[in-house]
């Protein structure tokens, strides 16, 4: 089945394998309001604070997808708002990034700073891109499966979000840091052969 706008859905990291999740308390203040800080953590049963809806962003193939019957569907590169779920805050709140600088970059390891704001606008929007490089350009413009393996990039910055196995103690104990990181590994110890996903 694709994903489509305004369901609910959860976004598991391949890396951690947890839900990407959010604590309401756990906020810093930023320049235009409260940043809420993203996690993942493993769950075996759906959760509000790990639930979020899709929006659509008004592109220019919106009329080309309604005309394949796809209008209510997420495809590959095609830019979306990510929100929480409207049972959670009666405000939503869009999960957002920005470029790394010294005052804005995510607290463990220092990466680029992923978190949720109630500011919309370039910082939060986002775009699926299919995971393997070598056939990204191939599937752009395809409806996105709910089960298939993704890579979110950052439409702003051209970064993808990322999780890895940094440990981040909140009120719920402790889940791994989200940030916006491009991790690589190379075919070769000496670092020039092609890029392998990571």
């Amino acid at each position: 089945l694709p994903i489509c706008f305004e369901a609910p859905l959860m976004l598991q990291n391949a890396e951690t394998e947890g839900f990407l999740s959010m604590d309401v308390d756990d906020r810093v203040e930023g320049p235009f309001g409260w940043r809420v800080i993203v996690t993942t953590v493993p769950q075996k049963q759906p959760t509000l604070r790990s639930s979020f809806v899709i929006m659509p962003v008004p592109g220019d193939d919106d009329q080309y997808f309604k005309g394949k019957g796809e209008g209510d569907v997420l495809h590959y590169g095609q830019r979306f708002v990510l929100q929480t779920h409207p049972s959670l805050l009666e405000k939503p709140m869009y999960l957002c990034s920005e470029r790394k600088t010294p005052e804005s970059k995510s607290k463990v390891s220092g990466n680029q700073f992923v978190f949720l704001s109630e500011e919309g606008g370039q910082a939060a929007l986002w775009a699926i891109d299919y995971s393997n490089a070598e056939y990204r350009g191939d599937m752009e413009g395809q409806a996105v499966k709910s089960n298939a393996l993704v890579l979110i990039r950052h439409t702003a910055t051209n970064v993808p979000l990322a999780s890895t196995k940094s440990r981040y103690v909140n009120d719920f104990g402790t889940e791994y840091e989200v940030c916006a990181n491009k991790y690589q590994k190379f075919a070769s110890k000496s670092a020039t052969a092609p890029e392998e996903n990571a």
